[in-house]
């Protein structure tokens, strides 16, 4: 089996709503052309993860993007997303967390999810929980939205699918 790699990408952004802050949020993280499919928590065996911030897709428009999202839009507020993560041989967890309020407070949430869900596997925890926390203070003329997303995977369209093939 080939190692995985897990790349984990961020952005914020505004707009007139909230799915068009939301948008931009996952433009800045270069992930907004892709159908995101969303994963729970799990990590697979012999997984690196890297905080790369920003990817550049060349795969095609509409591809399916498997994630863990995390993410939050609001006005004239503070808003705070993020992920943890931690790798043991045996796999890893990740946790999400998005909230109306400052970053110390996504922190704690996410370290606490992080820490239980440890306590539930005895695996061999070697290495730190790692955080991407992003923080914006949304104003009170138009939305904000923070995105912070792993994304495990990108699944390229199949073309000239027939419609009998996909209804079994």
């Amino acid at each position: 089996m080939n190692d995985m790699k897990i790349m984990i990408v961020w952005g914020c952004s505004e707009g007139p709503t909230k799915i068009s802050a939301f948008d931009g949020a996952l433009k800045e993280a270069g992930i907004h052309n892709l159908n995101l499919l969303s994963l729970s928590s799990i990590i697979p065996q012999k997984t690196t993860v890297t905080e790369v911030g920003r990817i550049q897709l060349e795969e095609q428009v509409g591809s399916v993007g498997k994630v863990v999202l995390s993410h939050i839009e609001g006005m004239d507020c503070w808003l705070s997303s993020g992920l943890g993560w931690v790798i043991a041989p045996e796999g890893g967890i990740i946790v999400e967390s998005a909230l109306i309020g400052r970053s110390i407070n996504c922190k704690k949430e996410i370290h606490d999810g992080l820490e239980r869900m440890m306590e539930n596997r005895s695996w061999n925890w070697k290495s730190k929980p790692r955080t991407r926390i992003l923080e914006v203070k949304a104003h009170s003329n138009s939305f904000s939205a923070v995105v912070v997303a792993a994304l495990f995977c990108i699944e390229p369209l199949v073309q000239n699918v027939r419609q009998r093939d996909i209804w079994l």
